[in-house]
């Protein structure tokens, strides 16, 4: 249908719609083309866009609108097709068939098993390789495209052989639409099902007890769980230091990595907690979640929970998620930053390291303040009371990341990015009140864009109807 819509409609449209699909394609093809090391290097804005491939949505999306367009053209036609757009289908169709069955012979189980092995020495894999060494897996990936082969071959036949039924006069034209829009439906849900997985909702929740036992400790805590599917605890409410894909801050990714003994640099689709340690105490994990007959020996973890599914420590070292450091080094270096949070004479109770100059020097702390008292936390605002006996840095162990604004007894101040994750603010002694909102100028210049573009559509409606209704009464 695209392709008849490229061959047999001459409007603007059309044309957009096909350069779309075309650049969309390359661009999709990321590092594999010399133009996304251009367009990341010189086009402003091109190197915030995480995963190349996604451009290929856009291509979809082109290729739906030009399909309307084939449609159009078909459906226009009365009772049968011209010669030359006749010609045109059936040449594309054995094209298309020609170039299936090229793949189907060629691309053989030898084939997959070279190119798996080539993207693992290569390093293109980006997570665990070990599943695609297994034993098979080349014979599973081949199979998969060779069946998605003979699919496409038995639609694009089904489709071109209703067009020539139609187009010779076999059909009806109801008949025609109704059996053309058939193919089209069953095209998009065998393509689509394997995306629409069904399970039972209660897998994603955590055991009761174990979520009703967390959930009696009212301050803000963070959990470490690696008998736990990643994300699941939000499902539950539930706090944990793991994340997955799209939620991975790279700042997060690079810290817990150090923690775990890992290259910073090291890219991971999730968190992967093995050890606990200063650093992961550093973030508030104050409890550790294991299945009942694993045990934890160390003395600073006390067993607190245990109903024969899950067993629950408390971790005696997890700092809380808000304290004071009266005594902050400026350290700019990311790896000199990690080596200073791992630093034995460093006391990340009572110390911060932060990457810029501040307006106060802190250091030789008299004594400790006492620990603030989180008033509010939700994922957009965080208000806490804070007491000091002398100047100190708020440090929020929650994520460092722009759009936070803080606010020091309702006057806005500046956050300091403090142990590389975690946020900071300057505070004079005495009493204060902070509140920290997520407020990003990103989300307000897109909520004025969507508000014109509403109006402008609003108003381009109204202006029709208006044109519409003076052409009738003339």
């Amino acid at each position: 249908l695209a392709a008849i819509a490229l061959f047999f409609v001459r409007n603007r449209v059309v044309w957009f719609f096909a350069g779309l699909a075309g650049v969309s394609v390359i661009l999709a093809l990321g590092k594999y083309t010399p133009l996304l090391k251009f367009l990341y290097s010189y086009v402003p804005g091109f190197n915030l866009f995480r995963g190349n491939s996604k451009f290929i949505f856009l291509n979809a999306l082109s290729l739906a609108v030009l399909s309307g367009f084939g449609a159009d053209v078909l459906i226009k036609h009365t009772s049968s097709l011209d010669k030359r757009l006749r010609g045109g289908i059936i040449w594309f169709s054995i094209f298309l068939t020609v170039a299936m069955l090229g793949m189907y012979i060629v691309l053989d189980e030898a084939w997959f098993r070279e190119t798996i092995n080539k993207a693992i020495s290569s390093g293109d894999l980006y997570n665990n390789p070990d599943p695609f060494m297994q034993k098979g897996f080349e014979a599973v990936a081949a199979a998969t495209f060779n069946n998605g082969v003979l699919w496409t071959i038995g639609l694009s036949v089904s489709g071109v052989a209703i067009l020539l039924l139609y187009s010779y006069g076999e059909l009806k034209r109801k008949v025609f639409m109704t059996a053309l829009l058939g193919v089209i439906v069953f095209d998009l849900f065998t393509f689509g099902m394997r995306y629409i997985v069904t399970f039972d909702s209660r897998q994603v929740y955590w055991d009761k007890d174990a979520v009703g036992f967390l959930k009696q400790d009212k301050e803000p805590f963070r959990v470490i769980a690696p008998e736990m599917d990643v994300n699941s605890g939000m499902a539950s409410g539930i706090e944990t230091l793991g994340g997955y894909d799209t939620i991975m801050l790279k700042r997060y990714s690079e810290f817990i990595n150090f923690s775990q003994g890992q290259s910073p640099d090291l890219p991971n689709l999730w968190v992967n907690i093995g050890s606990v340690n200063k650093l992961t105490d550093l973030l508030n994990a104050k409890y550790l979640v294991l299945r009942s007959g694993q045990e934890m020996s160390d003395p600073d973890f006390k067993a607190v929970f245990d109903n024969g599914h899950y067993r629950i420590y408390q971790n005696l070292n997890a700092l809380p998620r808000a304290f004071i450091a009266h005594r902050a080094e400026v350290v700019r270096d990311r790896d000199a930053i990690f080596r200073e949070l791992v630093n034995p004479q460093f006391d990340p109770a009572t110390s911060a390291v932060v990457e810029e100059e501040m307006n106060i020097q802190l250091s030789k702390p008299l004594s400790r303040s006492p620990i603030p008292r989180i008033i509010n936390h939700s994922p957009n605002k965080v208000t806490i009371e804070a007491y000091l006996a002398q100047p100190g840095l708020l440090v929020l162990g929650d994520i460092y990341y722009p759009g936070w604004k803080a606010f020091v007894d309702g006057k806005e101040s500046k956050i300091y990015p403090a142990n590389y994750v975690m946020r900071g603010v300057v505070l004079p002694e005495g009493r204060h009140i902070v509140e920290f909102r997520y407020d990003p100028l990103s989300f307000k210049i897109g909520a004025v864009i969507t508000l014109l573009s509403l109006v402008l559509i609003a108003g381009l409606f109204v202006w029709d109807l208006r044109k519409k209704r003076m052409a009738v009464i003339r």
